[in-house]
């Protein structure tokens, strides 16, 4: 049986690409050429031979075997692996040890890297960034602005959009549809047809299903409140790069502390700092 590889990494300057990663370090990448016609499961003709596409590492990052394909300007380098059927376009970045398989679709300008995985036949586009040991599977579709990083997953029929987080262990799945500026982290599990929107937090072992919610760990704020928290979760991460010090930390923090109730919405925050001690 003939054993022809779909495609070969061009080695013309005018295919390399020299990328900075986010450490810093330089490398080059090159585009890939179809050497074969690439055809889908049904028989559709995807990538005609000789058709350049997008940018990779090495043959490691791209399977020879069906029909999956890096398009447009998409990266995929390091030790990031695109698999199966699966298609990254646009001008996506893939990185870390992350793979996407299956049946999956990256696109826009998401980046997905670290361990994280984009698996079956999930959805990620425009802006998203999906990092940590984050798992998107089944039907799920996150899209604009959405974060999922930390061991979060999103999965079922679910749909995560907006500026919205997902991290910590959370899980969505089902019809959940989460969006806004809505944060859901912890052990927080929000399924069946629930939507949690706007300026929501659910954390904890909060479980919302459907039109039923469990109220004791929900809260809602106002656009100042919300704003602070953002500017105050902001310090706290350029405090612990070190490019703030601790008394310009402790002046956001300060700010936070004046209400109440942010007071107690910052207790359920995953700081790792403790800021009285600074």
């Amino acid at each position: 049986m003939e054993n022809v590889k779909k495609y070969i990494i061009s080695t013309a300057d005018e295919d390399s690409y020299y990328y900075r990663d986010p450490n810093g370090l330089q490398t080059i990448l090159h585009r890939i050429i179809a050497t074969k016609n690439i055809y889908d499961e049904n028989g559709n003709l995807l990538v005609k031979k000789g058709e350049k596409g997008g940018f990779v590492d090495g043959y490691h990052n791209l399977s020879q075997t069906d029909s999956c394909w890096i398009y447009n300007d998409a990266i995929v380098c390091s030790q990031a692996e695109v698999l199966d059927n699966a298609q990254v376009s646009d001008n996506v970045i893939v990185f870390g040890e992350s793979y996407i398989c299956d049946n999956a679709r990256v696109s826009g300008y998401a980046k997905i890297y670290d361990e994280a995985s984009v698996e079956d036949n999930a959805e990620v586009s425009d802006n998203v960034i999906v990092f940590g040991n984050a798992q998107i599977y089944g039907n799920a579709k996150v899209s604009t602005n959405a974060k999922v990083f930390d061991n979060a997953q999103i999965y079922g029929n679910s749909h995560v959009f907006g500026n919205a987080q997902i991290y910590g262990n959370s899980h969505v799945f089902g019809n959940a549809q989460i969006y806004g500026d809505a944060r859901v982290y912890g052990d927080a599990r929000v399924y069946g047809d629930a939507e949690v929107h706007d300026y929501t937090a659910l954390y904890d072992n909060m479980m919302v299903s459907g039109n039923t919610q469990k109220q004791k760990n929900q809260v809602k704020l106002s656009d100042k409140e919300f704003s602070i928290i953002k500017q105050s979760l902001s310090q706290i991460v350029a405090y612990k790069k070190g490019q703030i010090d601790s008394k310009e930390l402790k002046n956001s923090i300060d700010e936070i502390a004046n209400t109440t109730e942010l007071e107690s919405i910052l207790e359920h925050l995953p700081l790792e700092e403790n800021i009285e001690n600074q």
